[in-house]
Parts: structure tokens; C-alpha cells; sequence
């Protein structure tokens, strides 16, 4: 059977599927691929990841390599408001109240449908589709998938980029902690104490925060204090995050950190320690050049007559943790605008275009 990619769509952001709770949705594309005469299984990474679903995977045999796609099934939407897409001049929108979760059902349903046009055949490569859980708030489930075969090359589908662009670099994120400790008094007695919350406000006022020339960036989103009111604050926490490109600059951008609060320290007679919660984050994404996926790509992209373009993504994705995994990976855009907001939207075209393109890697990678 043939399979409308727009309709498909359109039933899957109906459904709610939160990080966490994606199990419903998953069991909706686990039933639908029955149908189309595919059986598929989840893993175990739901518990890991406290998620109602596991990774579900699906094997379809084929000749040559085997190629991986990831798509992930959960959204930013919380669940509480029902999403309702609506069908306008070739474009897909919702309501305006909501997202519409283009971010990612959309690379899910062309997934889905070139599962459906290349089971028809084996005129392909072997294949591993992977419906991924908890990418949206970076606990990603993919950091615990154990596919049954050999992964010659991997594509994650995401990013909003037009249908063709493929992601060869994204930034690594490592979280971190500033815990500066004072002398915690009364306020009435404030030249006894040490206010650990000015020490804060000066790293916070002398670190540059934003993005710098590499494309890293720092930003400091939180401030921690225990104090009442009437008390000087004996111990103040910062939180936030660095990211970037490479190790490298991640490690430069926590020296100027380093700097700052050592300075701050300095003013204030307060002492300071820096916890970078790397288990929390990602490594930076830097595709390998030898691995021929990036060749796969281009000829894949000619022969389904989309414009073949690279770029990198200004964020972490599941091609960090399969890259620290040791896969061949590459992230290709599944198109789409405005992600993540009420006027996300994506045509009818791209969803097409994206589908041949799935395809298409199949067969080049054959």
C-alpha cells in the first residue's frame, strides 16, 4: 500500500507524546507497521530514562550495508492541550494555540512511509529505523540503544534546515554548578558576614554570556540561596551551561569561568567551586570524514532531486551520544519552520521530499 505522508502526519501530532509519556504514540507506529507487514520491538531503555516507552526499533532485510535512521517520537508539547493541525494552501499548520510538532513527527511519518515503499522491495540496503524517546529535554534514550546488527552508517532526522541539508558538526553541551560560600549572619549584622550573592552577581556581571566568535556560548540561567530575607547569603549557587564545537573550546570557555569567579572570590572574600556536570550533557558532534556517509548523502540527494547543502546545528542531538558510541553518523534536516512555537508549520512538499529522501539513501547505500 501507498501511504499519504501528510495524513499520516497530521494523525500523529494528534496524539500527545511529552518526554516520558510517548508510549501511546509509540504503539501507535508499532501497530501501523504491523499492518504494512513489519514487526518491530522496544528496548530497555524506557526504564533508564524513566519514559513510559522504550526505543522502538524496526529491522527491515535488504542487500549490502546496514543503515541506520533515528527519529524521535516525543515533542515540547506538554500534553495538556490538543493539537490540531489544520490543512491550508499546501501547509500544514495548527491552530495557533499550540504547537504543531513538526519537531519531529514529521520526520517520523516520512520514515514511516518509506518503510511502507521499501518493504514492497529489497531493492535497498538492510535497514534499522529507531523511534527514539526523551530527546526534547536531553535525556535522550538513543545513549541506550543496542540495535542486533552492525550499524554501518547511522542518519538522525531532525532540524528544521530545507529537505537535503545534511548536519555534519553539532555542539557538545556540559552543564555546570558555581558554589560560592560566604559567612552566612543576620542582615543586621552584615559587616560580620560575606555575601556569597554579591560574588554572583559580579561573575554574572564580568562573564561574558552569549555566543562568542567560534560559535560556543555560556549562559547562566539560575541562581541558587537557601537565605531568608534578613540574612546575609552564606552560600550562593550559579547554574548554567557551556557549549560548544569542540572539547577545545568547551575547555576555554571554563577557564574564563574560572577567571571570573576567582576575581569575584577576590572582592568578596568569598571561596568558590566549579562542578561540570558532564554525565549530564553531551560531546560535541564532529562527523568523521572517512566513514563515506557523506558521499551516501550527496548522491541520495541528487537522485531524489533535492538540493544537496551542509551545515551544522547550533545545538546537541542524538548524533552526539551515537558519535560517542562510535557510529558513523550524520544528521539530515527533516524541514519545516519555526519549531518549537504555536506557528510551527511544514508543507505537504517537504514531508514528500523528505520520504524519497529516505528512500533514496537506502538505495545508494545498497
Amino acid at each position: 500500500m501507498s501511504v499519504n505522508t501528510a495524513s499520516l502526519f497530521c494523525n500523529l501530532v494528534r496524539m500527545p507524546s511529552p518526554s516520558g509519556k510517548e508510549l501511546n504514540v509509540a504503539k501507535f507506529i508499532k501497530a501501523y507497521l504491523k499492518k504494512s507487514g513489519m514487526d518491530s520491538y522496544f528496548d530497555g531503555s524506557g526504564k533508564k530514562v524513566n519514559s513510559s516507552s522504550g526505543n522502538l526499533i524496526l529491522e527491515l532485510n535488504g542487500t549490502g550495508p546496514t543503515v541506520m535512521f533515528v527519529s524521535h517520537i516525543d515533542t515540547v508539547e506538554t500534553g495538556d492541550s490538543r493539537i490540531t493541525p489544520i490543512i491550508k494552501g499546501g501547509k500544514i499548520i495548527s491552530g495557533g494555540d499550540t504547537i504543531l510538532g513538526v519537531d519531529n513527527k514529521a520526520a517520523v511519518a516520512a520514515l514511516i512511509s518509506a518503510l511502507v515503499e521499501l518493504k514492497k522491495d529489497r531493492n535497498h540496503s538492510n535497514i534499522v529505523a529507531v523511534f527514539s524517546v526523551r530527546e526534547e529535554n536531553g535525556v535522550m534514550g538513543i545513549k541506550y540503544l543496542k540495535p542486533r546488527r552492525h550499524i554501518d552508517y547511522a542518519f538522525i532526522i531532525d532540524g528544521s534546515m530545507p529537505v537535503g541539508t545534511f548536519m555534519t558538526k553539532a555542539l557538545g553541551q556540559t552543564p555546570f554548578e558555581i558554589e560560592l560560600n560566604g559567612k552566612q549572619v543576620h542582615s543586621a549584622w552584615a559587616e560580620d558576614g560575606i555575601n556569597a550573592m554579591k560574588a554572583a552577581g559580579i561573575i554574572i556581571s564580568r562573564k561574558r554570556l552569549g555566543r562568542h566568535h567560534d560559535g560556543s556560548y555560556v549562559n547562566i540561567s539560575g541562581v541558587k540561596s537557601d537565605a531568608q530575607i534578613n540574612i546575609v547569603p552564606g552560600r550562593t549557587s550559579l547554574l548554567g551551561e557551556v557549549r560548544g564545537f569542540t572539547d577545545r573550546s568547551i575547555s576555554m570557555r571554563f577557564s574564563e569561568i574560572e577567571k571570573a569567579s576567582k576575581e569575584a572570590c577576590r572582592l568578596t572574600g568569598s571561596t568558590y567551586s566549579i562542578i561540570k556536570k558532564r554525565s549530564e550533557g553531551a560531546p560535541p558532534f564532529n562527523m568523521r570524514s572517512n566513514t563515506g556517509i557523506l558521499d551516501i548523502a550527496k548522491k541520495a540527494a541528487n537522485n531524489s532531486g533535492v538540493e544537496f547543502k551542509t551545515g551544522e546545528v547550533k545545538g546537541t542531538t542524538e548524533a552526539n551520544m551515537l558519535s560517542k558510541s562510535g557510529y558513523p553518523v550524520i544528521i539530515m534536516s527533516r524541514g519545516g519552520s519555526m519549531p518549537h512555537s504555536n506557528s510551527e508549520s511544514i508543507r505537504i512538499e517537504e514531508l514528500d521530499k523528505l520520504k524519497e529522501l529516505i528512500i533514496s539513501i537506502s538505495r545508494c547505500a545498497k
